[in-house]
């Protein structure tokens, strides 16, 4: 599900930014690709969220259980 909601955002222009308990994952870019969406959700997938929020148009915030 966090991937498929982080794929909305492909094409658009970055950076691609995750936040989570006070903590920012970045992936830099001019324009969000499949190469950054994939590098997020790999610093993110071992996170346990109750779901994820998007705060802007390149930018979202995972909510813990």
């Amino acid at each position: 599900m966090q991937h498929t909601i982080l794929q909305s955002v492909v094409g658009s222009p970055g950076p691609l930014i995750v936040e989570y308990d006070g903590q920012l994952f970045i992936e830099n870019c001019f324009v969000i690709s499949d190469k950054q969406v994939n590098n997020i959700f790999t610093k993110i997938k071992n996170i346990n969220c109750l779901r994820i929020e998007q705060t802007t148009d390149r930018s979202f915030r995972i909510l813990p259980y």
